[in-house]
């Protein structure tokens, strides 16, 4: 196999020594390259591709562009210089090089001058060629010259699956040519041909409803994309095959091997791999594998492909056994024995019959649906294996069947794409997006990945926690409903799941049914807390369960309440209760830092939340739910500025949709205020420092809008928390005010240090508006109530934001004894935050003096504090004062880069520049600018697409 590994059909990919190339995700650097090894024959002039890539810009900027193209593809593809020949005039893909291309090799295999083969050469040939097809000729790409190339290929390909319709309808293998219609019908759903094509393949094969299937989808695309009706010859043809009195199916050839019962899947199967090579690698070890997972999570499609796979291992086959219809623990044997056509005998009983027929036999048995018989399969399962050492077992259940040398596979849900910043690429490659691709455009031929519904496709596949049949019951509906309306809709998920196939078992039509199933095999204990856990957004740890879901650990703390819910679990009970619904599939479990935390998929959780509002617990639950996060925040409050605060900021950032969902409860409630307030008051800080700017605004602003505006020391904590959040959006006129109403209330409470606070807090927003004199009213009227209390944090903040004020005033000396002395005072207390604030003044300090070396050093030393602290806010501001010593000492590449990671931060967490410091930003960016005229833009644009830690890990890269 060559080195590097290109693929132009369906999405770009690039592999090198069997790894996937990163960086290759900009669709006009995928054009370019496309081009280069399509046009490999011949130098490529520069002029040519600079106009051909950029026809809309002036020549000189079609140049820029493409130099830095070309600068970018030289990095980042390895060994570039053995590929790409590169002089001032031309560019030319080297076609010496060892590489392999999908398109050359899709080319070959439908070249078909001069060939004269057999049907099976033919059929090989042809349907490698589709398999190869996996799409249009890079399909995120829109430049001209592309076009006429992509519809070449793509006639290629619509040609091979017409010959292979062909070849498969006169091989009688209906099935397999009903499948190339279908893609046929994909690639061209306006064809009435190809939909007249479908009907008389399904007529043959026997199957009267999807013949009306597809004449009712025929009618609905054309319909809706051309505004007509089909052609008087397709509905001719659909009222004789609807009239004919019956479709007699012809002979099929079988598809599986002949000693088998394994179900032919009708659609194409996603995903998987990784669980694919576990069972069959565990199949070898274990005579015993269970799949478990949660219900219309995919454990029966994975099964039945798993076998399909294996089956040519076993020489007696591969048998499928649906135990779902099984209602009683002793139809067990007989239902298996059915399956192999065993009949009972006089003087034999079945049971004896069955294991003295499996006893000699090498043979795979699909144990499908055992959860509702769990004591009996396992007791099943145990006596086979006993007397028949040749039988291997692939059960699926959800839970385990705990027999000894069982062997558990984790059928998880399947991959999800990112839902805030989807790009094409990443959507397509989710296992979860490609399932609803594939069934929607089953249901609706027209239907296709794109840049309109992506966003929307991805939020989909994540509301429903990629589980496979929530997604397929989605796809469903896109014959009503695009996938914005879906989405949109998924507030009342399982009002919209109810479409699923009439081909399936009625518990699996719908996801309510499916959830029914599951809960009617629970305790009562087990199904009073599995309703209770629905409280929990975002997951949850043993202690929250215990705590809130069981009677008699919290209602001490309530005032001396006593529950009102009519069923008692002691909190005793809830590991092993929570144990059970684990093993069950309902609770999903996974480790963080040592710690385990639990959740539930979100379609779980909203079927469980009904089930609590029906037992009227919601109220009470909620009220637990609330009293325990106001708990934790308070407790976590002291430590955000503390040497703990990394790990404080961590555990409230795995908590804060609870920290949401608590919030937005009692906001619709109008109940619990004083303790709404409490929780917004105790973790404001902890939006402040995380970033969570505009949210952290709504939710102080909704508890402070409730109830009477009364002096309490949790509405003094809101305003506060409010003003500094406004602070940060350069909204200082609202922070004054915010800060004000903290100060008046802590005034009339004799709260000293709320008081100084507020008082500091007044001085930066004055700051920020050049009412320098004002500000050190404030700030001096804060130092002396500060020095009183003997309060260091707060003489630490003070004496920061007194050296702000004498760097925004130009006195740098004043500026760095001030932010030395609060640095000093911060490291005595550990208190990280202001360390790392303290480190960054000092190098701005730096930078003013033209230290550049010094302020380098500083800033990397403050990022280092940050990433440790787990702080967001402060890391822009950080990452451009180390910009402009990095640019000031020469190193404007990696200036350009962290200027391009800190713009991309600020936007994803809405943290404008101040306006105060807009000049000197400005004044650094145009320095960069100018010092990389050809670089600039990529430099820019490659840190833009890094994360925030990719940044961080570049910032404090020390330079070489």
């Amino acid at each position: 196999m060559s080195a590097l590994q290109i693929q132009l059909l369906g999405d770009f990919q690039i592999r090198y020594q069997d790894a996937p190339l990163d960086g290759f995700d900009a669709p006009r650097l995928q054009s370019l390259l496309a081009y280069l090894v399509l046009h490999r024959d011949a130098p490529q002039s520069r002029k040519h591709l600079a106009f051909l890539l950029w026809q809309d810009s002036s020549e000189q900027q079609a140049h820029g562009n493409l130099r830095n193209l070309v600068h970018r593809l030289k990095k980042i593809l390895p060994d570039a210089d053995r590929y790409l020949s590169a002089d001032t005039q031309t560019l030319q893909w080297n076609s010496d090089a060892s590489f392999t291309l999908d398109v050359d090799e899709f080319k070959i295999l439908t070249n078909d001058q001069g060939r004269t083969t057999t049907h099976a050469e033919s059929v090989r040939r042809l349907s490698h060629a589709v398999e190869l097809y996996r799409g249009d000729l890079l399909p995120a790409c829109y430049d001209e010259w592309l076009l006429p190339e992509r519809e070449r290929v793509r006639e290629k390909f619509v040609d091979c699956l017409a010959q292979l319709i062909v070849l498969s309808e006169a091989a009688r293998e209906y099935q397999i040519a009903i499948g190339y219609a279908r893609r046929l019908l994909q690639a061209d759903p306006l064809s009435e041909d190809a939909y007249r094509k479908l009907m008389n393949l399904y007529a043959e094969s026997g199957d009267r409803a999807n013949v009306v299937r597809v004449y009712q989808t025929c009618v609905a695309v054309l319909k809706r994309e051309l505004d007509t009706e089909p052609s008087a010859t397709t509905r001719d043809l659909f009222e004789r095959l609807r009239h004919q009195e019956k479709i007699v199916a012809r002979a099929i050839t079988p598809r599986v091997p002949p000693k088998s019962n394994l179900p032919v899947p009708l659609t194409s199967f996603i995903g998987r791999t990784r669980e694919l090579a576990e069972i069959r690698a565990q199949l070898a070890r274990a005579r015993l594998v269970t799949l478990t997972g949660v219900g219309g999570g995919g454990k029966t499609r994975l099964a039945i492909q798993a076998a399909h796979e294996i089956a040519a291992d076993f020489p007696d086959g591969a048998w499928f056994v649906d135990l779902a219809p099984v209602t009683n623990e002793t139809d067990i044997v007989s239902t298996c024995a059915a399956v192999f056509g065993l009949r009972e005998q006089t003087g034999m009983s079945i049971d004896a019959l069955w294991f003295e027929y499996a006893r000699d036999k090498t043979l795979l048995l699909v144990l499908d649906n055992c959860e509702h018989l769990h004591n009996a399969c396992a007791v099943f399962a145990h006596e086979l294996l006993q007397s028949a050492p040749r039988v291997r077992i692939l059960a699926t259940s959800r839970e385990p069947l705990n027999v000894s040398g069982e062997a558990l596979i984790g059928v998880p849900p399947l991959s999800l794409p990112d839902a805030e910043h989807p790009t094409f690429e990443k959507v397509a490659h989710s296992d979860a997006a490609q399932l609803f691709i594939a069934r929607a455009s089953f249901i609706l031929p027209t239907f296709s990945l794109n840049q309109s519904n992506l966003q929307a496709i991805a939020q989909i596949c994540r509301r429903l926690d990629g589980i496979p049949l929530a997604i397929e019951l989605a796809a469903a509906r896109v014959r009503t409903l695009s996938p914005q309306q879906i989405a949109a809709r998924l507030d009342d998920a399982l009002a919209v799941l109810t479409r699923g196939s009439s081909s399936l078992p009625p518990r699996q039509q719908t996801m309510r049914a499916v959830l029914d199933w599951s809960d009617a095999l629970l305790s009562q204990e087990e199904r009073v807390l599995f309703r209770r856990l629905s409280v929990f957004s975002g997951g949850f740890t043993l202690e929250a369960a215990e705590m809130i879901c069981g009677d008699g650990a919290l209602e001490s703390k309530r005032d001396g309440e006593q529950s009102s819910l009519p069923h008692a679990i002691s909190p005793s009970l809830i590991l092993d209760l929570l144990s059970n619904l684990i093993d069950k599939s309902l609770v999903m479990v996974n480790e963080s830092d040592g710690e385990m935390r639990y959740r539930m998929l979100e379609p779980i959780r909203e079927y469980a939340r009904e089930k609590l509002a029906a037992a009227s617990e919601s109220d009470e639950i909620a009220a637990r739910h609330l009293a325990y996060f106001v708990e934790l925040a308070e407790r976590a409050e002291p430590e955000f500025t503390g040497a703990e605060q990394g790990a404080w900021h961590k555990r409230l950032e795995a908590e804060h949709d609870n920290v949401r969902a608590a919030l937005s409860w009692h906001a619709q409630t109008q109940e619990h205020i004083e303790m709404q307030l409490r929780l917004a008051g105790a973790v404001w800080r902890f939006w402040y420092a995380r970033g969570h700017i505009v949210e952290g605004q709504k939710f102080l602003t909704n508890a402070l809008a409730q109830g009477e505006p009364t002096a309490t020391p949790a509405r003094a904590k809101a305003y506060a928390g409010l003003g500094s959040l406004a602070w940060l959006r350069g909204e200082y006129e609202q922070c004054i005010q915010g800060q004000d109403q903290a100060l008046s209330i802590n005034r009339e409470l004799g709260d000293l240090p709320g008081v100084a606070l507020a008082l500091v807090n007044i001085a930066g927003a004055l700051i920020h508006q050049t009412k320098y004199e004002k500000a050190e009213r404030y700030l001096d009227e804060s130092l002396e109530l500060a020095r009183g209390l003997k309060d260091h944090l707060l003489l630490t903040f003070i004496w920061m934001t007194k050296g702000e004020l004498a760097r925004y005033q130009g006195d740098y000396a004043n500026a760095q004894a001030w932010a030395q002395e609060a640095y000093a005072a911060a490291t005595q207390a550990q208190h990280v935050q202001h360390i790392a604030l303290a480190l960054n003044n000092l190098g701005l300090v730096a930078t003013r003096q033209g230290n550049f070396a010094r302020a380098i050093q500083l800033h990397q030393e403050s990022l280092d504090m940050y990433r440790t602290g787990g702080e967001i806010r402060f890391v822009p501001e950080c990452l451009e004062g180390l910009a402009a010593a990095l640019d000031a000492a020469g190193d404007s590449y990696k200036a350009a880069r962290l200027l391009g990671a800190s713009d991309a931060l600020r936007e994803s967490i809405a943290l404008p520049i101040p306006p105060i410091d807009r000049a000197d930003y400005e004044r650094v960016l145009a320095s960069v600018r100018a010092n990389l005229p050809s670089d600039f833009s990529s430099a820019w644009a490659a840190g833009r697409a890094m994360t925030m830690e990719q940044a961080m890990e570049l910032a404090i890269e020390k330079t070489k």
